[in-house]
């Protein structure tokens, strides 16, 4: 699960981001660590109590939302001014990602009651997980960003904007 966040947090620390590493890996550690920690434990409580039918619905709402990001991302890239890559990485962009790659954890939580371990325990462990590597992610795309040059950011977002498409297929073919 923190694989995706990794992947995310590598691709918008690559992009043009004037935020210190620093900073944005503690932001990315944040919101993709908290949202991976909550999903497990909604999809174990709603598992328990209520919906059933959000465990299919899941996997296709994070498709729609990363598509969506992806191909902003995209045409950011892609125009033809250096300037509509956007400098900030927003508070909206941030839900919308920590959401996208975390949803699918909804469906980890059904099986948590199955654990001997406490079904708390067991999702800070996963946001946990999900923080360290999401700073990890910042940090290696910084050093990526930095070997490849600074005129690099339309290529990096590209590349981000890729990788956020493979996820969203991988998403709706892996179940």
């Amino acid at each position: 699960m923190s694989i995706d966040a990794f992947l995310v947090s590598l691709s918008l620390s690559a992009s043009k981001s004037n935020r210190k590493t620093a900073q944005l890996a503690l932001i990315a550690a944040g919101y993709f660590g908290v949202f991976h920690a909550a999903m497990p434990y909604i999809g174990n409580w709603g598992g328990l109590h209520l919906f059933g039918w959000l465990e299919q619905t899941a996997k296709y709402i994070a498709f729609v939302l990363l598509v969506l990001v992806a191909v902003k991302m995209l045409y950011e890239a892609l125009s033809d001014t250096a300037s509509n890559i956007p400098k900030t990485i927003s508070h909206t962009t941030m839900l919308v990602l920590s959401f996208a790659t975390s949803v699918d954890a909804i469906a980890i939580g059904f099986s948590l009651p199955h654990l001997t371990l406490q079904p708390y325990i067991a999702c800070l462990v996963i946001g946990l997980s999900a923080g360290l590597l999401s700073a990890s992610g910042v940090y290696l795309g910084k050093l990526v960003n930095i070997s490849v040059g600074k005129g690099s950011s339309k290529y990096m977002n590209s590349i981000g904007a890729l990788l956020l498409l493979l996820i969203a297929i991988k998403l709706v073919i892996s179940s």
